[in-house]
C-alpha cells in the first residue's frame, strides 16, 4: 500500500513539474522572438514606455536580452522609478547565460556594493533565477561560429515544449 502512494506521489509531482514549464510551440517562440526584438528597437529609440511593455512579456520566459534590457530600463530609471536591487536582479539572471557582456556588467556593479547591498542582491538574483532563470525557462545557450566568421558568438534559444497531460500520466506507469 505504501509502494503505491508513494508512486501516485511522485507521478503527481512529475505531472506537476510539467505543468509549471510554459508549454511554447515553435510559432510562440518564433512570435516572442519578434517581440523581443521590437522591444529593443523601441529601447534604443528611446521609446521607453514601448520597450517596457514588450519586455515584461518576454523577460520572464527566460529570454536572454530581454532580461538585459529591462535590467537597463531599472537600473538607470528609465520609463520606471529607478531601482537598483530590481534591475540587479533582471541582470543577474541575464547574465546566467554567460555573455561577456552582461557579466562584466554585473561584476563591475555588484562590486561597488556594500556587504548588505550584496546580500539583498544575492537574494533577488536567486528568486528570479528560480523563476525566470535557463533551468526554469528551458532556455539553452551556446556559443556558435557565425557563417562567414571565425569569432564565436553566444546563442541563447528557448526551447519548445509540448506536453500532453495523459500522455505523461499514463508513461508513469
Amino acid at each position: 500500500m505504501c509502494k503505491i502512494i508513494v508512486l501516485f506521489l511522485v507521478s503527481f509531482s512529475v505531472v506537476l513539474m510539467y505543468a509549471a514549464l510554459p508549454k511554447l510551440e515553435n510559432t510562440e517562440i518564433a512570435s516572442l522572438y519578434q517581440i523581443e526584438k521590437r522591444a529593443m528597437q523601441n529601447y534604443r529609440a528611446e521609446k521607453y514606455v514601448e520597450a517596457y511593455e514588450l519586455l515584461e512579456k518576454t523577460a520572464p520566459l527566460g529570454f536572454k536580452q530581454s532580461q538585459y534590457y529591462l535590467a537597463f530600463l531599472y537600473l538607470k530609471g528609465q520609463h520606471v522609478k529607478k531601482d537598483m536591487l530590481e534591475g540587479m536582479g533582471w541582470l543577474g539572471v541575464a547574465k546566467e547565460s554567460g555573455d561577456k557582456e552582461m557579466v562584466t556588467l554585473y561584476n563591475q556593479l555588484y562590486g561597488a556594493f556594500n556587504q548588505a547591498q550584496k546580500d539583498a542582491v544575492d537574494k533577488k538574483v536567486a528568486e528570479y533565477v528560480s523563476l525566470y532563470g535557463m533551468e526554469q525557462q528551458n532556455v539553452k545557450c551556446e556559443k556558435r561560429k557565425k557563417v562567414g566568421s571565425k569569432r564565436p558568438v553566444l546563442e541563447c534559444v528557448k526551447v519548445p515544449i509540448k506536453v500532453d497531460y495523459e500522455q505523461n500520466h499514463t508513461a508513469l506507469y
